[in-house]
This record gives structure tokens, sequence and C-alpha cells, in this order.
């Protein structure tokens, strides 16, 4: 899950779907959650739920989100203190999970024993495991796993493309890839041994917490963040 810095904002938006605009200009049109790149029905969520107190109208209060994520069979209402889950915008949430290509979003082999917890909370608010045959499987409309099994196969494609041409052309090439496509974390674990194109990646997509990572494009822990 990318890390992002939206900025901070005093004024009440009213009403909230307004903070579209801004969060898009801020952060791209990707999910914040799964990392989807989304033209249609992306929503501006509110991370406390609005139902359990959450602020309505306030900016620290706002991601954006896919209609899956943000469904009533996922995240929905269900949020009533940020307390037990990773936000992308409190933490270095690219620290929190592993990714690979069958589709398994898992908490990070590297979290602790009291971290291990609340990644997992976190996957299983969003429906970030449901793929067929999982335990957690897919709504009808739910069809997250396979844009990231497309762009796993796209990624691993543009690995093999720079191993054969290792030229700025072809950092640009991928960049534009993979900023056209969404899920990030995808794109730096395949990458993860290139250090200029995790770099790249890191700056192309708009909103990535550059304090998230080092010289070398690998992740930090957070100032301020559970991880």
């Amino acid at each position: 899950m990318r890390p992002v810095d939206k900025g901070t904002r005093n004024d009440s938006i009213n009403p909230y779907q307004l903070a579209l605009e801004p969060l898009t200009k801020k952060l791209g049109r990707y999910c914040s959650y799964c990392e989807m790149q989304v033209y249609n029905s992306l929503e501006v969520e509110h991370v406390v739920s609005i139902s359990k107190g959450g602020d309505k109208h306030q900016w620290h209060n706002f991601l954006l989100a896919c209609k899956h994520c943000n469904g009533s069979s996922n995240k929905s209402d269900k949020v009533s203190s940020r307390t037990n889950y990773f936000w992308p915008d409190k933490d270095n949430t690219f620290l929190a999970f592993d990714y690979d290509e069958l589709q398994h979003i898992r908490p990070h082999s590297g979290l602790s024993q009291v971290l291990q917890p609340i990644a997992k909370a976190t996957i299983g608010l969003l429906g970030l495991d449901r793929f067929p045959g999982s335990i957690n499987p897919p709504t009808l409309g739910d069809k997250r796993y396979i844009k990231r099994n497309e762009v796993w196969a796209l990624a691993k494609e543009s690995l093999s493309d720079w191993y054969q041409m290792p030229v700025q052309e072809m950092i640009r090439q991928i960049i534009r890839t993979a900023t056209g496509h969404g899920f990030f974390s995808i794109w730096m674990t395949v990458f993860k041994d290139i250090p200029e194109i995790k770099l790249a990646l890191i700056d192309a997509f708009p909103g990535t917490a550059k304090n998230c990572f080092d010289q070398n494009g690998n992740p930090a822990a957070r100032p301020g963040g559970k991880i």
C-alpha cells in the first residue's frame, strides 16, 4: 500500500465531495488502499466513518477510495478509530504488506508480533485478500484481483525489458506504464533490486510520501507513524 502525503488543510469542505478534485491533484486518481487507478467511481472516503463519529468535512479524515475498498462488504462505515489499522497518510504502509503474483497480499514477514495483527486487520477491513478460491472470495463486481494480475504481468515484462536495455529511455517508458496502470506496490516489488527505477516510481506517483524511503528507494519507518 503506497504511503501518501496529502498535505494539510484547516478549512471545512462542505459538501465533502468537493474534496475530490484537490485530493486527486495531490494523490493522483488511485485508490489509497488497493492502489488501482480509478477514473469512474473514485470516492472521497472518510477514514473514520461518519456514523462512528468521524469528521464529515475535514481534510484530515479524507482519502481516496474505489467503490470496492469503500463498499459495504469491505470498509464502508466500520471504522470508529484509526488505532487498530495502518493508514497510508499516517504510516509507511509499504512496510506493512507483502505482495506476490499469485494475488496474495499478506502482512509483511518482517513485522513484529504486535504489528502483524494490525496488518491483518487492515487487509480484512479493505477486502484485499479477496480473490477466487480464497476464504474471502470477491463479490461479483469486484475485479481488483484481475487488475492486480494484469499489472503483475506488465511489471514483469517491463523488468525483462529493463535487463535487455537498461537506459534512461527505458526508465521513462516503465514509469509511463506504471503510472498509467497504478498498483505502486507491485512495481516497487518487481523492481526491488533496481534503485534508479524505485526512485523514479517514488517521484512519479503523485503524493507518495518521500520520507518513507531512503536514498536508494528502500522503505524506512515513517516519522510519527506506527511503522
